[in-house]
């Protein structure tokens, strides 16, 4: 009803995994990413799969698997695998936006989701570090995902939501915004409206962002994404 559920503990036996892996890869000069407004700072980095053998275990583990199955009814994709790691002091916040916006008007989204309106897409978010007032919390507008996609707009280099409709809705919907231990996740639908703070803190704020689609939402782009419904092989049982 909602949008967002938050998950205790799914990863707390792999937080020092977790860390170790986010390290390596912001240490290796990964391929594919964003940057910060310094140009030197990461502020997303994709593909993690293909960066460290850790996130591609990850991805395929049962873990992984059991969040999603309950959303899908049969096989799911992957649409998004990213780390934002939000530097101290540069790591900027996330404007109100809605994921499924840029979905439906990205080019290479095009290709998978044409003229599709009703994305079956949601967002497993797993916290590496803990998630504090200070550090650039998630927040969500509950209920925010039941009246569709949004019109957004441009604002300084970015797109969020118009900010008469934030206005609007922000005097009939509430604010969540979770405090997270590391090891903890969120769980919350693509269309949910959501933000972030900047990163105030003298520590890293790092995230694993995982995005699985409804196979019969979209049409998978061939190479591109990968699918979760296959059986597991030994290789991928990092958890059970």
């Amino acid at each position: 009803m909602f949008g967002v559920n938050i998950i205790p503990g799914l990863y707390a036996d792999q937080k020092a995994s977790l860390s170790e892996a986010c390290n390596r890869v912001l240490y290796s000069g990964p391929q594919n990413v964003a940057y910060e407004k310094d140009g030197s700072a990461y502020r997303s980095v994709y593909d993690l799969d293909k960066e460290d053998r850790y996130f591609m275990e990850l991805l395929h583990g049962q873990r992984v698997k059991s969040v999603f199955r309950q959303y899908f009814k049969r096989s799911f994709f992957v649409h998004q695998y990213k780390l934002n790691p939000k530097y101290p002091t540069v790591g900027r916040g996330w404007s109100w936006h809605q994921d499924s916006w840029f979905m439906l008007n990205n080019k290479l989204s095009n290709q998978e989701f044409p003229l599709q309106h009703n994305i079956n897409c949601f967002h497993l978010a797993i916290a590496v570090d803990s998630c504090e007032k200070h550090n650039g919390l998630l927040k969500f507008i509950l209920g925010s995902h039941l009246a569709g996609v949004y019109l957004h707009e441009s604002v300084c280099g970015s797109f969020s939501i118009n900010e008469k409709t934030l206005d609007t809705m922000l005097k009939r919907l509430d604010i969540f915004s979770p405090e997270l231990a590391a090891g903890d996740a969120v769980l919350f639908h693509c269309d949910l409206v959501h933000s972030s703070d900047e990163n105030g803190s003298a520590g890293h704020r790092r995230m694993v962002y995982l995005s699985a689609y409804d196979s019969d939402c979209a049409t998978p782009v061939p190479h591109r994404h990968t699918s979760l419904a296959r059986p597991p092989r030994e290789e991928d049982q990092i958890d059970t």
